[in-house]
């Protein structure tokens, strides 16, 4: 039986591991890196997020993120110390899907407080 919202078949992992690795492939190389090692200290942490079927639901949430706000939402999650709190691949993905979603605001907000260059001018 096929989940019609995740696409999850009930009753194999077969699947699951097939679309593990295709969802990895897809990633650039310093992307693939960084996500194997955010699950390995994870599944350090909390053995429960060492089930397949928790990092088959990370993956396939973030598959739509482009790699950059990806590793910015790890490197988020990394500097904030969220694993030390006991936090795991459900609150990493809602880090990386939030920042996806807000990402216009964020930049629209940033240049508001930063401001932008000034615009160039000739010499003569």
């Amino acid at each position: 039986m096929k989940c019609p919202n995740c696409g999850y078949v009930y009753g194999t992992n077969k699947k699951q591991q097939d679309d593990l690795s295709d969802m990895l492939m897809a990633r650039d190389e310093k992307t693939r890196k960084l996500i194997r090692k955010v699950h390995r200290d994870i599944t350090k942490v909390l053995p429960s997020d060492r089930m397949l079927k928790s990092f088959w639901s990370f993956m396939k949430g973030t598959n739509h993120i482009e790699n950059r706000e990806l590793r910015r939402g790890i490197n988020q999650f990394y500097k904030s110390n969220h694993l030390n709190f006991g936090r795991g691949l459900a609150y990493l993905k809602a880090i990386i899907v939030n920042q996806h979603l807000n990402k216009n605001k964020q930049k629209e907000l940033e240049r508001k407080r930063l401001g932008s260059a000034p615009p160039l001018r000739k010499v003569k």
